[in-house]
């Protein structure tokens, strides 16, 4: 037998084995096939996260809808019922003229011995929200309007010839708005934004709708796992505006206290309704912090999504998006560098 060198050995081992490039080749090959792996699994949750976000919004909505089906038959009812804050007036008793018994509210629901107060309607100073394009600096009330959002003026809160008190007061500035604009002349539908809608009662409407225990733990609780959360742990918002004409305080003496209300009902068929959209602020929301004050943290919030939602006059969402509308259900949207995701829902009417 021949006598075989140690060199010739090594090149029988090598050839007869795996060489190091070989295996450099298939380390890449897995290296390559996990990354993919990522990325599908980021993908994957990516879209698990914003199926979840949507399904909890529309929870919300549903839970509204649901309200509706009680006694009342009318969620606004409902809900100023359960939420004295919320704005308008719950119940009203209707005059019989001059000479009847004063027009009173029946309810003291304060506690300070006086009938609950009459609401004022847009676009008085006590009746407007944060970006009203007609009344600026009062930024802490609900929104609450004389007509229905997106619908035609068919009657008028006060006259031309000039009611005096609140009825004057209003007239004066709805025609000082629509004038401004030829395309809103009277009769016109009442001008809103989605961006004014009211976000400031998100705790107690969740609450009420059993979607979260307490309005503490609406403000501490930011798990993902949980229904008043989006699925990165950020708030669900609740924004809304009431429809809901005010009390006739004119100098016609033939008109009761309730004349706008009989008279919303005689053209539209109701005289109450509330406007609400759910937002949600996806997975980013810097540069903004949660601070002790939650009224700034949830109108912080709701401008942040609007703000990237409705980037531009596509996609607002106005009084002509109730025949045009921009989008339906929920709108998923991204800021311009695609970075940060937020969720909006078209609103809804309940009556």
């Amino acid at each position: 037998m021949a006598n075989l060198s140690p060199s010739s050995c090594l090149r029988a081992s090598w050839q007869g084995g795996v060489t190091l490039l070989e295996i450099l080749i298939v380390l890449m090959i897995i290296l390559v096939l996990a990354s993919f792996m990522i990325v599908g699994l980021d993908i994957i949750e990516d879209r698990r996260s914003r199926l979840v976000t949507s399904q909890r919004m529309d929870h919300v909505l549903n839970r509204l809808a649901q309200i509706g089906m009680g006694a009342s038959g009318s969620v606004v009812y409902e809900l100023q019922t359960a939420i004295p804050d919320l704005g308008g007036t719950r119940r009203f008793e209707r005059g019989m003229g001059v000479d009847a018994a004063p027009y009173v509210l029946p309810e003291d629901r304060s506690g300070d011995g006086s009938p609950d107060p009459w609401h004022h309607v847009f676009p008085h100073s006590d009746a407007v929200s944060y970006g009203n394009p007609v009344v600026s600096g009062a930024d802490d009330r609900p929104l609450i309007m004389a007509y229905p959002w997106g619908q035609e003026r068919k009657y008028r809160i006060g006259t031309w010839q000039g009611d005096d008190g609140d009825d004057a007061y209003y007239w004066d500035l709805y025609e000082q708005h629509v004038n401004n604009d030829e395309d809103f002349a009277y009769p016109a539908a009442e001008r809103h934004r989605l961006h004014e809608l009211w976000p400031r009662r998100s705790a107690q409407l969740l609450s009420y709708l059993g979607v979260v225990s307490d309005v503490e733990t609406y403000h501490g609780n930011r798990s993902p796992k949980q229904a008043w959360n989006d699925a990165w742990g950020h708030p669900l918002i609740v924004a809304y505006a009431l429809y809901q004409p005010p009390k006739y305080r004119g100098t016609n003496q033939s008109r009761h206290p309730d004349y706008y209300l009989q008279r919303a009902q005689d053209l539209y068929q109701y005289n109450r309704s509330i406007y609400v959209s759910i937002g949600a602020a996806g997975p980013d929301i810097s540069p903004y912090a949660f601070v002790a004050d939650w009224n700034i943290n949830m109108t912080a919030l709701w401008n942040h999504i609007c703000d990237i939602a409705m980037p531009d006059e596509e996609t607002t969402w106005n009084e002509r998006s109730f025949h045009r509308n921009p989008w339906s259900g929920t709108r998923i949207a991204s800021d311009e560098s695609g970075e940060r995701q937020v969720f909006l829902s078209a609103p809804v009417e309940f009556r």
